[in-house]
């Protein structure tokens, strides 16, 4: 996980949004298609801009342990300058383990 990354955005006239990104193993693909095994998924920090930084670093901490760290995120695509970025919001569907 790496907090304070650069994303390019071209409609921004000063500031580059810094958000959080987070590799993701893909253990499954429950709608649409995905070749790769692991994907970086990108998110805000939660103080609103809608991000999901809690459970991106829940995830990390948890991920030795496979059966609390399984995590379901529904996702969104935008691409820019011909490369693809996958976004989650808490606005997109989430499935978390059971406490």
């Amino acid at each position: 996980m790496t907090i304070g990354v650069d994303m390019p955005d071209p409609r921004a006239r000063h500031e580059v949004p810094r958000i959080t990104s987070g590799e993701f193993e893909i253990e499954r693909v429950l709608k649409g298609t995905f070749k790769g095994k692991t994907v970086p998924i990108y998110t805000g920090f939660g103080t609103g801009d809608c991000g999901r930084l809690g459970e991106f670093i829940g995830a990390a901490y948890v991920y030795p342990d496979k059966k609390m760290s399984v995590v379901e995120f529904g996702l969104s695509k935008s691409e820019f300058e011909r490369k693809t970025f996958y976004f989650t919001g808490i606005c997109d569907y989430a499935k978390f383990p059971e406490q």
